[in-house]
């Protein structure tokens, strides 16, 4: 049996989370410290997303499964997710909950699967399921390297996979094993069944089957020639309301050391992207019309001051910094082209727009500032003086979880390579 899910973009080059050495104190986070995997975080301290967060009450870890809680009672949770439908499927929320359709084609697969990418660390995936149907009907983990986990329904059998391995098979029963469950501990992954999702039973266990710290998930349906339905009816229950994705404070681009890392990712044709010298580079190919990159998870950039250095590609080319929401309703961009504009986007409305004459270099950091319900556009030639070039007050704008975007736009018909650079985040 093969996993049901293809992703929609594959990571073809990543950034990597800056390297400190041990724990330091975070001066803007109180009680968490930015760490990484070695050395570890001191007693009472936990290791996610490049963080020491503190275990004591009052502190939530960001990034982690908690995020995706739901009980399908808000069709909107569906915007924030990557569907893949064939003719003749669906995938909708109704009725308190997931619904996959898959049609009788033999390749047929129904699928729902994250955006963004999770710290399952000492955490778990939790799926309530209240029908199987088609051929099967599984849910699914996947990390960077592209290596997979899932359990699953088929042919009235339940069973557990790593990395395209069978670790366990067994008769299914719909009302012992409503609830499934796939749960880090100490780098072991456990694959586990509950009639009430409070007792467990487990199905099987394997040693370090993918990279916890960085996880997408799905849901999906597959026919192999049979037309079914299945049915979810929630998703990691009971998580607490203060979840939160990371701040934009903890997160730094350095594009230092050129090496491959699970917090970003590209999605580029006929393009290379690489770190050269604390810079990240587009070099675009003639006839290219696009190449992106962009973080894995989104960031909370409530209150956020965002400031890097740009060189734009020339024109025709459109070099674009963005922050923009899982469900695309939500958007902040400033682009150059011709000339330098800005635009923003909340709640699914275009709620400012604006123009500045590009001034090369003398706009070479640009800077993105949310305060409260403002927003501001700046550019500076040293980082000590700013030129205020568009502000706006956005009062419907959520900035919660927006993903940070740099991409190259250029007209498919140009024949002339172009180059684009985004240093540092800062």
């Amino acid at each position: 049996m093969c996993p049901i899910f293809a992703r929609m973009l594959r990571i073809a080059a990543l950034l990597t989370l800056s390297l400190l050495v041990g724990c330091q104190v975070a001066g803007e986070l109180e009680g968490q410290f930015r760490c990484t995997d070695n050395p570890s975080c001191p007693s009472g301290y936990q290791c996610v997303a490049g963080l020491c967060m503190g275990l004591q009450a009052g502190l939530t870890p960001c990034a982690v499964p908690d995020l995706v809680s739901t009980a399908f009672d808000d069709a909107a949770w569906l915007g924030g997710m990557n569907k893949s439908v064939p003719n003749g499927g669906s995938a909708e929320i109704t009725g308190g909950e997931l619904v996959l359709i898959v049609p009788a084609d033999n390749n047929a697969q129904t699928t729902v699967d994250s955006k963004a990418m999770f710290d399952l660390r000492e955490r778990a995936f939790v799926v309530e399921v209240s029908e199987v149907g088609g051929r099967y009907a599984e849910i699914e983990l996947d990390d960077p390297t592209g290596a997979d986990v899932y359990m699953g329904v088929s042919e009235g059998k339940m069973y557990a996979h790593a990395k395209g391995r069978t670790l366990a098979e067994r008769p299914y029963s719909a009302t012992m094993d409503r609830w499934w469950r796939l749960r880090d501990e100490a780098s072991t992954l456990f694959w586990e069944t509950s009639a009430d999702g409070q007792t467990w039973v487990q199905l099987a266990q394997d040693k370090s089957p993918i990279d916890p710290a960085w996880v997408e998930f799905g849901l999906g349906i597959g026919s192999g020639g049979a037309a079914g339905t299945a049915r979810f009816a929630s998703v990691n229950p009971g998580a607490g309301p203060d979840a939160r994705w990371c701040p934009a404070a903890t997160w730094r681009d350095t594009f230092s050391n050129g090496m491959a890392g699970p917090d970003a990712k590209s999605s580029t044709g006929n393009c290379t992207i690489s770190e050269i010298g604390g810079t990240l580079s587009f070099a675009v190919a003639p006839g290219e019309s696009y190449c992106g990159h962009y973080t894995a998870r989104p960031l909370d950039v409530r209150d956020a001051v965002l400031t890097f250095e740009v060189t734009p590609a020339s024109a025709p080319a459109t070099t674009t910094f963005s922050l923009l929401s899982a469900d695309g309703r939500n958007h902040v961009q400033i682009n150059a082209r011709n000339n330098l504009d800005f635009e923003v986007r909340a709640a699914d409305v275009d709620v400012f727009t604006g123009s500045a004459a590009l001034d090369l270099p003398n706009q070479r950091l640009w800077r993105i500032s949310l305060a409260g319900q403002n927003l501001r556009f700046e550019t500076s030639a040293d980082g000590a003086i700013w030129d205020l070039k568009g502000s706006t007050t956005v009062p419907t704008l959520d900035a919660s979880a927006m993903f940070l975007e740099r991409e190259v736009y250029i007209n498919n018909s140009n024949t002339v390579a172009r180059v684009a650079q985004f240093g540092e985040l800062r």
